[in-house]
């Protein structure tokens, strides 16, 4: 998917998570951190940018005043020109005008996530989540906290309640697949959630399909590439 695309995409999404009026995941893990080797860090960064599809929110949007709608759409455009101290400035003031909406809060979350801040990060997706407990891409938010702070029960926590509320949401599924492949080293689990994924798409991701013929290949014990997860 281009990046435009995925920025015409996020707009339309952030605007139906505002209208959204209305959680939390349990249990534990171990921390451990990010694999060093080249295939880990690309299967890392492409789980920290999930794309956003329009379609789970559409049915649970609300009422928002008129303003309220403009000032949002400020602050998206904001993130979008990367201009992350005027969208937290947009985004924090709308939490205090409009507390039950729950949009601010994921926008916030998601900016606390890029900048590595994951416990205001974890704090603000969380409130998100009790505002509007039917929002997959929040829990998918979620996971990817939980599975950065090393915290993988709750990742699959999250991601499997993502995919509860939508089991057409892709990107839970690719998380999934990553988490497990990644981090937990369960290879033949990885590749199912991966071919699930790629069964959700509308045409088929270049990438995550080399990564299940190395899965495959090292699942015959004839892989190469090193995946070592270091504590």
């Amino acid at each position: 998917m281009s990046s435009t695309k995925i920025r015409t995409v996020f707009t339309f999404f952030m605007l139906g998570v505002f209208l959204t009026q209305t959680g939390c995941v349990s249990s534990g893990g171990t921390r451990v951190s990010q694999s060093r080797s080249p295939a880990g860090g690309q299967k890392a960064a492409h789980a920290a940018k999930p794309v956003l599809q329009t379609d789970l929110v559409r049915k649970t949007r609300a009422k928002a005043p008129k303003q309220a709608q403009l000032e949002f759409a400020s602050g998206v455009k904001a993130m979008e020109q990367g201009n992350t101290a005027m969208a937290r400035q947009v985004f924090t003031r709308l939490t205090k005008q409009h507390p039950k909406l729950s949009g601010p809060y994921v926008n916030l979350g998601i900016m606390a996530l890029n900048a590595g801040e994951l416990d205001q990060a974890l704090k603000l997706l969380t409130k998100a989540a009790e505002l509007n407990p039917r929002n997959a891409i929040t829990q998918n938010y979620l996971g990817i906290v939980y599975r950065k702070q090393g915290k993988f029960d709750q990742a699959i926590a999250a991601y499997r309640k993502a995919i509860q509320i939508a089991p057409n949401y892709p990107d839970a599924y690719l998380n999934l697949g990553i988490l497990h492949d990644l981090y937990l080293q369960k290879t033949r689990e990885a590749i199912e959630f991966y071919r699930k994924y790629q069964s959700l798409l509308p045409e088929e991701d270049k990438q995550v399909a080399v990564w299940i013929a190395d899965l495959q290949q090292r699942n015959n014990g004839q892989g190469t590439q090193s995946k070592e997860v270091t504590q």
